[in-house]
């Protein structure tokens, strides 16, 4: 049945309306917001612990009124110190000092700007409108003493509980990750390795439930990216307690902090009367707690009183629709979404069940974007549990005959567990007929492969494989996709190597698909016209680009080494002419491929190796 919209105020307006405060007005700062500025960080020549920072009196308490903040978000090369030879903060000072003086703004990542969200470039002038204080772990926050020294508290265990603190207060957030190979020559620290850290995904969390859930991703010292949409715009998205702690007993730390923080900006959207955006959160507490061992507060509206008369909804029912302020299973609200999607976020079985027995309709698409999930308009519900994994609600759609297809379409539901590298939902909609095959809006090269590479979703790659797909992989340019967004990783090209894919493939885009073809000649007009943008840069170098090419363009630098160590032709030229040295010298990128480029690719073989070990087990 149709969605409609539902005139009556429920509780949850009329509570907002009433001006009510929760006692809890914020994250304290239980610890002082040590920063250093902008000057004393550029003039660093090693990293050193908070203590000896201090000492010399480097380190000035960080107050809103002497400017603003940055925090910057790393992965730690060794236990004991985070970059002991000084080189991922040497590409903080040179990406700093690139955006001064070289950038006029830090783009949109290319995956949010083909989402066609809307977001918005950053200039680099609002960057630098202020004066700018520093927020780094290993010298803003105490170091000669341990978190978990079992007495009740600690300077280090007060400054990690204050971390959503420094994140709120900060105007902007970075997340350093270059491609560094840790000293001890036994990992490579890079994008996705950060994304896989505990530590980081709940930093990068709590700059989500600020203001601004914007951050910008540093790869390397001239690769600046703004990220806007939940998630990471797949990198380091998925919840933190299911990513890789060092100590496993930091989950139970941190839970109280991403719970705290979450109640927090709960409570904000409330007093805000941001319904939509209340809803969106109130609902995604599961996802974002997922793996920690504390629980969602899902009960905040008070008054509740159950209806036991004959033919009521069910109480799970009952007290969902009260809390998300809906007076029906069907009505929508102001950004067009119904309480299925919610529900599709929320992930409990029941309640979709409870709502579909309300006649709720299984198909029902949002009828506009919501930015903080990277979700377009048209989305139906089985999408959203998904992509969420709530794949228990997505069976209760199943069973209610939602379209598992949606062949032709951006919104093909197999693609959208594919990116998510969701096995059981993968597995979930064939066993309910869909075809393997099914292609989006690109037609045959719109499909489940294209999308996990794109992706970079090594697992859903497997299952799709493993299902039956059909595809020659040394004709299908297999590894052009995976160098688009943020499939450029070692171990997938370690994969598509195998499956004998062509490292040479040249991207043919008018042959590939019409509208691929249309979508890259218009990003390459805009860019003939002065809109330098992430997309219309791709499009105008892509037309005859060679994977290698496209890892550069891109700034996929681990696939841009793997497909070095693995033979690439470095004297091709794509379709304007341009070399992979004159690309490497538009986009300029690390010294490692540099090095390669001028004829000694020992490092990019030593990198690719120690990523990709493992790589070829199970394909």
């Amino acid at each position: 049945m149709p969605c409609c919209l539902s005139k009556g105020e429920s509780a949850l307006v009329a509570y907002a309306k009433t001006g009510v405060r929760h006692v809890d007005q914020g994250p304290q700062r239980l610890f002082p917001m040590y920063t250093v500025s902008l000057d004393v960080l550029l003039k660093m020549v090693m990293v050193e612990p908070h203590e000896k920072l201090k000492a010399k009196g480097l380190l000035v308490e960080y107050l809103n009124r002497m400017g603003r903040a940055v925090f910057v978000s790393h992965q730690w090369a060794r236990k004991n110190h985070p970059d002991p030879d000084f080189r991922q903060f040497r590409v903080l000072q040179d990406a700093l000092k690139h955006a001064m003086y070289n950038l006029h703004t830090i783009c949109i990542d290319l995956k949010t700007q083909a989402l066609g969200t809307g977001a918005q470039d950053l200039p680099t002038s609002e960057l630098f409108s202020e004066a700018l204080y520093f927020w780094y772990d290993y010298f803003s926050a105490p170091q000669l003493e341990s978190v978990h020294t079992g007495s009740k508290t600690s300077n280090l265990a007060d400054a990690i509980n204050s971390i959503p603190t420094y994140v709120a207060e900060c105007s902007f957030f970075f997340a350093l990750c270059p491609i560094v190979e840790d000293p001890d020559q036994e990992r490579v620290l890079s994008p996705q390795s950060w994304g896989r850290r505990g530590w980081c995904r709940v930093e990068r969390v709590c700059r989500e439930l600020g203001q601004d859930v914007s951050w910008i991703l540093i790869k390397s010292s001239t690769s600046l990216e703004l990220i806007v949409a939940t998630g990471g715009g797949g990198l380091g998205g998925g919840p933190a307690g299911e990513a890789e702690f060092s100590v496993d007993e930091d989950r139970k730390t941190l839970g109280p902090v991403v719970k705290g923080a979450l109640h927090r900006k709960l409570w904000k959207l409330l007093e805000a009367q941001d319904f939509v955006n209340y809803r969106l959160l109130l609902n995604l507490q599961s996802f974002y707690l997922r793996g920690l061992p504390v629980d969602a507060e899902h009960e905040i509206i008070p008054g509740f009183e159950a209806n036991r008369r004959p033919g009521s909804p069910s109480l799970v029912v009952q007290k969902f629709l009260y809390q998300n302020g809906f007076l029906s299973a069907t009505e929508m609200d102001s950004n067009g979404w119904a309480p299925v999607h919610y529900a599709a976020l929320h992930g409990d079985a029941a309640i979709m069940h409870g709502l579909l027995e309300l006649r709720a309709d299984p198909n029902c698409n949002t009828e506009k974007d919501q930015k903080r999930v990277g979700a377009p308009p048209g989305i139906p519900a089985l999408n959203l549990c998904l992509f969420f994994n709530n794949n228990d609600a997505a069976r209760q759609l199943i069973f209610a005959r939602a379209e598992v297809s949606y062949e032709g379409t951006v919104a093909v539901p197999l693609h959208v567990a594919v990116e998510a590298d969701n096995v059981e939902g993968i597995r979930m909609l064939l066993e309910a007929g869909c075809d393997v095959h099914v292609t989006n809006v690109f037609g045959n090269h719109g499909t489940a492969v294209t999308q996990a590479l794109m992706c970079g979703s090594v697992v859903a790659l497997k299952e799709i494989l493993r299902a039956g797909f059909r595809v020659d992989f040394s004709k299908s340019g297999g590894l052009n996709y995976a160098m688009f967004l943020r499939g450029g990783s070692a171990e997938m090209v370690c994969k598509l190597v195998n499956l004998r894919a062509d490292v040479n493939q040249v991207f043919d885009a008018w042959g590939d698909s019409t509208l691929l073809g249309i979508l890259t000649s218009a990003a390459s007009f805009a860019y003939r016209c002065g809109s330098v943008t992430s997309f219309s840069k791709f499009g105008y170098h892509s037309q005859g680009a060679t994977p290698l090419m496209f890892a550069i363009i891109t700034a996929q630098y681990s696939g841009a080494a793997a497909l070095v160590a693995e033979g690439a032709d470095l004297s091709c030229r794509n379709a304007r002419g341009y070399s992979v040295a004159d690309l490497a010298r538009e986009f300029p990128v690390p010294d490692f491929l540099m090095r390669a480029l001028e004829g000694d690719p020992t490092e990019c073989k030593r990198l690719y190796q120690l990523e990709s070990r493992g790589s070829l087990v199970g394909m």
